[in-house]
């Protein structure tokens, strides 16, 4: 119910037996407010504590003439809602406290040229200090304040800046390094590390170089050290690809072996001693280069362009026209109508015989031939006694022996042949046919 108040009966600091009021303007007295007052069990309007709390305010009020201050949680304000309050309040938004405020991702906005861009020069206008600088204010920004020590300007080790000291006392200084003096080091003499952390001084003496042997640290080693653990030989025959003895090598020379793969003891251009088996199996010979023949115990000499071997003075050679392939101890005559070659005959006691044939190739190719001296071995088909006379025979290449001389005759016998199967006789080749 409402209930009627004459402000004029209102006076501050004073008791009153009636009800209190709530007003809001007190200005004026004799002014009729009304103001909601609950009623009692009995139907007596009965003023709540809250109410009665007023009356100070309204004592104030009254005393001061104006607006009675007071908070914005108190009586004085019904409860209300936060967009109502914001209705209100024209120079902000106030959001519920439960109301995430994530910002939003604006680095950007803060960059050179952004939409907030941060001026460093703007931001020093706010510190006139001029020996201030902008730096970490220890708080994850920054700030204006006092610059760094100044550091020390370049200067010598050993100038004025520094007090002399000592070696030593610079190596108490330095954790991760051992220096030394010049004194350390006498001539040819360097740093060198034996076991780990610990260089020293090395000195290398005259005739000596740094290196290891098999056991044992870094060292100056000798020539005769390095040697040995190199493998290195002291002489020439201690080579594994060189002669293993002078012995029987007088007035030889040192030359690379046929195979082209070793060193081997010999004349310039000779072949040694072979069989001549071997003699004519030797490849990559010289034009003069010698051989000594021990099947007949002669020296050689071979001819390059005809690819043969033979012996100076007994021997002569011929390119094989026979239309064959001849061998050692084929009986080889002049040819008849090509010049510089030879043929075979089937004729008995034929004409125009030069010797056998000594180093034989195919047809077209270069044979020797022996044409005095001996032995030389003839292809004999029939028996032979010692001295016998030698001639062709009808079998082409081969010889006969009979004990008469007559015209055709070439060679002698040197031993007996006791078979008529044809076989190499050793003979004594004549330097001319003999009658």
């Amino acid at each position: 119910m409402p209930i009627w108040i004459n402000l004029g009966d209102v006076w501050a600091n004073t008791v009153h037996t009636r009800h209190i009021i709530s007003c809001s303007d007190l200005d004026f007295k004799d002014q009729w407010l009304t103001i909601p007052v609950p009623l009692s069990a009995s139907g007596t309007p009965a003023l709540t504590t809250t109410a009665q709390e007023i009356i100070p305010a309204i004592n104030e009020a009254a005393a001061s003439g104006g607006l009675v201050v007071h908070a914005i949680g108190g009586v004085w304000h019904s409860a209300s809602t936060l967009a109502q309050l914001n209705a209100l309040v024209s120079d902000a938004n106030m959001d519920d406290s439960s109301a995430a405020r994530t910002p939003t991702a604006h680095a950007t906005s803060h960059e050179d040229g952004g939409s907030d861009e941060i001026d460093i020069e703007a931001m020093a206008t706010t510190d006139t200090t001029t020996t201030n600088v902008l730096k970490p204010d220890g708080a994850g920004g920054v700030a204006f304040g006092a610059a760094p020590a100044t550091p020390p300007a370049a200067h010598d080790l050993g100038g004025s800046a520094h007090t002399a000291d000592t070696l030593a006392d610079l190596n108490s200084k330095v954790t991760d390094a051992t220096l030394f003096g010049k004194e350390d080091y006498d001539a040819n003499t360097i740093l060198a590390a034996t076991s780990d952390n610990t260089p020293i001084p090395l000195t290398v003496n005259a005739s000596t170089f740094v290196g290891r042997k098999a056991a044992g640290p870094i060292a100056a080693m000798s020539v005769s050290e390095a040697k040995t653990l190199l493998g290195i030989p002291g002489t020439f025959l201690g080579l594994t690809d060189t002669p293993s003895a002078y012995t029987g090598q007088k007035q030889e020379y040192v030359q690379v072996n046929n195979a082209e793969n070793a060193m081997i003891m010999a004349g310039l251009g000779h072949w040694g001693t072979q069989t001549k088996a071997n003699m004519e199996a030797i490849t990559g010979a010289r034009s003069g280069d010698t051989c000594w023949c021990s099947t007949f115990e002669k020296m050689f000499s071979y001819k390059a362009a005809q690819g043969v071997w033979w012996s100076p003075g007994e021997m002569i050679v011929l390119e094989n026209n026979s239309g064959g392939t001849l061998v050692e101890g084929d009986v080889a005559v002049l040819h008849d109508t090509v010049a510089y070659s030879c043929k075979t005959t089937t004729i008995l006691y034929g004409y125009n015989v030069v010797g056998p044939v000594v180093q034989g190739n195919t047809d077209g190719n270069f044979v020797t031939i022996a044409v005095s001296g001996g032995p030389w071995n003839v292809l004999c088909n029939t028996t032979a006694a010692f001295i016998s006379y030698m001639y062709t025979s009808t079998t082409a290449k081969q010889a006969v022996a009979i004990s008469s001389r007559q015209a055709g005759l070439f060679a002698t016998s040197l031993i007996n042949k006791v078979s008529a199967a044809p076989a190499l006789l050793p003979c004594w080749v004549h330097p001319k046919e003999m009658y």
